[in-house]
């Protein structure tokens, strides 16, 4: 296969020859590139997967509420708002 390649190339234009051959290097370096990514993101993947999960739960807590004038008074700056953006101001 490589024989036959080699000697169509040595019958063709000197240009078309030179074209085709960076067409090959440049192919075989992206497929390089593609298989040593690949094996990095596998070889990533197994170093994530020996680190045990964290088995902690997440505790939330809530703030306590002090009053409903403050909501209020939220409820009522969104609602300027909102109106002032409509109204394009």
């Amino acid at each position: 296969m490589i024989r036959y390649y080699l000697g169509l190339v040595e019958r063709m234009d000197p240009l078309f020859s030179q074209g085709l051959t960076l067409m090959m290097y440049g192919m075989a370096t992206v497929v390089l590139f593609l298989l040593l990514l690949v094996v990095a993101m596998r070889m990533l993947a197994w170093f994530v997967s020996l680190t045990p999960p964290k088995s902690e739960r997440s505790v939330f807590i809530q703030a306590p509420v002090s009053s409903t004038d403050s909501d209020e008074e939220t409820i009522a700056v969104i609602s300027a708002a909102v109106t002032r953006y409509r109204d394009g101001a």
